[in-house]
């Protein structure tokens, strides 16, 4: 077993059995300073009072309105989140057709097209289901499962026949001659750009007391609750960028004449980070009648499996007949084209704070804000090396042959991700 996984699973071990501890104390009994007692039931404008106090260790719902009989609960929730922004370095550029190095980065007349931060915004939904294991609802189960959508951006830019246009490249650092190059587009490049998260979570909570001014029956229940979370965590982002140039171009034929081709580049650098691992933290609700205010702070420490993906394709459609696809791209060459994987130690903290109010004896609707930071994920564009061997690059009779410095190259580059935005929901009791 390789000593990255044996490392990651000895911190998973001491995790879970730290939750397990954790929630066997609180579950034998409240702490030291909790209410345990209800005022007599007495009238207040014709509601018993009884009907509005609480009983120790209601803490998910609202104590003044949902009964006691009530073991379950269900939300829903649209969120609106934004991932940080991707970095990729400048794949599509333009400069002026009089510039003999029309495109190249660090030319007066170089504009970027496409390249550096990627679109974030993510849309998606998460819902939560639970129960109490006990009749005193002290001790609990929870599972949580989110999703955002696959957004992502796309961009295509094509070869004018005006003359006088600029003209459009793909920049690249050569490695043969040491110096920013670049490639000149003579049809069209397109750049995609997606990614999407998910998550599942399952939880034991524990909450053996609650605190609040429940002594007068005929005033309006108010107080706070808390206790611990503990449970197991997994996440999973998935990112991409692929970009496809349609590329004609003429050859001279022996003994005459030119012959015209059509090739197709594709280039995909596609990522995946899979953490797993145990979580615990704490959760605590203020109330005031019908409005409660309450929030959740977690730690997951465990494994992040952190995925890469690189391909890279030529295709000559005509003259007929087709040839290839042969290995190779542009940026996807066969010195850097593989699947690579590894795992590496993750953490992962969240927090979420919710504020609403209680419509019913069942139904709840409240607005909130979620944080979730990954300490180590690869993104797709840190993948992609910039220096180039163009003698890689197929042509319309095959593979082309490496001669001079094996680039570009695949080296582990990972970074911190932050993850936050805003969430409209309801739960319903039961």
């Amino acid at each position: 077993m390789p000593r990255s996984w044996i490392k990651s699973w000895r911190w998973m071990a001491a995790m879970g059995l730290l939750t397990v501890g954790v929630a066997g104390g609180l579950a034998r009994g409240g702490e030291p300073g909790c209410v345990t007692g209800v005022p007599a039931a007495a009238e207040c404008d014709g509601v018993t009072a009884s009907a509005w106090t609480v009983d120790e260790g209601e803490t998910v719902f609202d104590r003044a309105l949902v009964p006691q009989e009530q073991n379950a609960w269900f939300s829903a929730e649209y969120l609106m989140w934004w991932l940080q922004p991707g970095e990729t370095p400048p794949l599509v550029t333009s400069g002026p057709a009089s510039d003999p190095m029309s495109g190249v980065l660090g030319q007066p007349g170089t504009q970027t097209l496409f390249g550096g931060s990627l679109d974030s915004l993510r849309h998606g939904g998460r819902f939560t289901a639970g129960t109490w294991l006990n009749q005193d609802h002290t001790l609990g189960l929870e599972a949580s499962y989110f999703f955002l959508g696959g957004g992502g951006q796309s961009y295509t830019a094509t070869a004018s026949n005006d003359p006088n246009a600029p003209l459009i490249s793909r920049p690249f650092f050569n490695a043969v001659t040491g110096m920013e190059d670049r490639e000149l587009v003579p049809g069209d490049v397109t750049v995609n750009s997606s990614s999407s998260m998910q998550g599942a979570s399952a939880s034991l909570l524990c909450f053996p007391c609650w605190e609040g001014g429940c002594c007068d029956p005929c005033s309006v229940p108010t107080g706070y609750t808390y206790g611990m979370v503990s449970g197991f965590g997994w996440f999973r982002l998935n990112e991409s960028i692929g970009m496809v140039e349609n590329l004609p171009f003429s050859l001279p034929i022996p003994g005459g004449g030119v012959t015209t081709y059509q090739g197709v580049l594709s280039d995909e650098f596609r990522t995946t980070n899979d953490f797993y691992g145990p979580q615990l933290g704490v959760r605590g609700e203020w109330f005031e009648g019908k409005w409660f205010v309450n929030g959740t702070a977690q730690v997951a420490l465990g494994v992040m499996h952190q995925t890469v993906n690189i391909n890279g394709s030529t295709v000559y459609t005509s003259p007929p007949p087709p040839a290839g696809p042969f290995p190779g791209g542009f940026l996807a060459q066969p010195t850097n084209i593989g699947s690579y994987s590894r795992n590496v130690f993750g953490v992962v903290p969240q927090l979420n704070l919710n504020a609403g109010r209680q419509v019913t004896q069942n139904l709840r609707l409240f607005v909130g804000y979620s944080f979730m930071y990954f300490n180590s994920v690869v993104r797709p564009g840190d993948q992609i090396d910039p220096v180039l061997n163009l003698s890689q690059i197929p042509g319309p009779t095959g593979p082309g042959s490496l001669v001079g410095p094996a680039r570009p190259a695949f080296e582990w580059r990972d970074t911190g991700m932050w993850v936050q935005g805003i969430n409209v929901g309801a739960q319903w009791a039961f």
